[in-house]
């Protein structure tokens, strides 16, 4: 019996399979590629407007868009809560406006505590126990140039009969001057006073918090939980060897 063979047709090898009718597959040829033809996300891409170039996400017109505007602060929702308030100097390093009107200024007596570095208010029935320890102060309300909370500056006093100081005669006539001008404070160990230095930029008025209408309301913050009112106070205990 002669065989006879049977030779399958060969298919493309360009070809691909296409979907099955009735169980028999149907192959297509895969067209050449046309030089003139766009890719599919560009066609896409094109109907809907150019697209930003992914590769480079750091190009200037990209960065440009997220710069940050100089009025930032009138885009934020929210303005900060004032919980407390701190008494304490003008480091070197900042600048500072102090707040006009003597409204704005405290004159009292302090008890500054070694141990903690904190200031204590103390009631006038006090003043005789802590009277070696007491400091006159005058609390000014001032503000940091890069901030939004103020600060109670505590400038010391020359009481009437007692020897002038130039430090703190200084540091009043600083004080004076920041109601106008922006200033950071030095001291000037040669001359036995401040010196202030007046920002060269321009930059605009302290805003003061709305909310705090009164100096009364800023020493209520600064002072909560640190008022000395009867010889019971931890701090008078520790100075009489108590505890």
């Amino acid at each position: 019996m002669s065989t006879i063979s049977v030779t399958s047709p060969k298919v493309a090898t360009n070809a691909i399979p296409a979907i099955s009718r009735n169980g028999v597959g149907i192959f297509q040829l895969n067209p050449t590629p046309d030089a003139t033809a766009k890719p599919v996300a560009e066609s896409v891409g094109s109907e809907l407007g150019p697209s930003p170039a992914v590769n480079n996400f750091f190009s200037a017109s990209n960065m440009s868009r997220m710069r940050l505007s100089q009025d930032f602060e009138v885009l934020a929702p929210v303005k900060p809560v004032i919980s407390a308030i701190e008494i304490r100097r003008p480091n070197k390093q900042e600048f500072i406006r102090t707040r006009p009107g003597k409204e704005w200024q405290f004159g009292t007596l302090l008890f500054l505590d070694a141990a903690s570095g904190e200031y204590y208010l103390v009631t006038p029935e006090m003043h005789a126990e802590l009277s070696s320890n007491l400091t006159s102060v005058r609390l000014v309300l001032t503000m940091p140039l890069y901030g939004f909370v103020p600060f109670l500056w505590p400038q010391k006093l020359t009481l009437n009969g007692g020897r002038q100081n130039s430090w703190n005669q200084s540091a009043t006539e600083v004080g004076a001057r920041a109601e106008s001008e922006w200033l950071r404070i030095e001291s000037d160990g040669a001359a036995d006073r401040y010196v202030p230095f007046i920002a060269l930029g321009e930059f605009p008025e302290p805003t003061w918090p709305e909310e705090l209408s009164t100096i009364f309301e800023y020493l209520e913050l600064a002072f909560s939980g640190r008022t000395i009112e009867n010889r019971s106070h931890p701090c008078l205990r520790r100075l009489r060897g108590e505890i």
